[in-house]
């Protein structure tokens, strides 16, 4: 079964939690929160993170960012020979 689009509110949870932050940070920043407990927040933002279309947004932006960053040691001694 397809996953359903994630909401403006989930995109921006995930977006602040690749951000590095902490998932309540990131419930705090998608959400409001200003009255809540950091229990509370905890709690919810927990509550976000378990739901499927969230985890595999994550997954999805950190195996970007895995192959963005991908440097093989032979790219690194190119480098160096370049320089050197």
């Amino acid at each position: 079964m397809p996953l359903r689009d994630l909401t403006a509110k989930e995109e921006a949870f995930v977006q602040a939690f690749m951000a590095g932050g902490s998932k309540s940070d990131a419930y705090r920043a998608a959400y409001s929160a200003d009255r809540m407990t950091p229990r509370d927040v905890a709690k919810e933002a927990n509550t976000v993170w378990n739901r499927e279309p969230v985890r595999a947004r994550v997954a999805q932006l950190k195996e970007e960012v895995a192959d963005r960053n991908c440097v093989t040691h032979d790219a690194v001694v190119g480098m160096l020979l370049e320089t050197y």
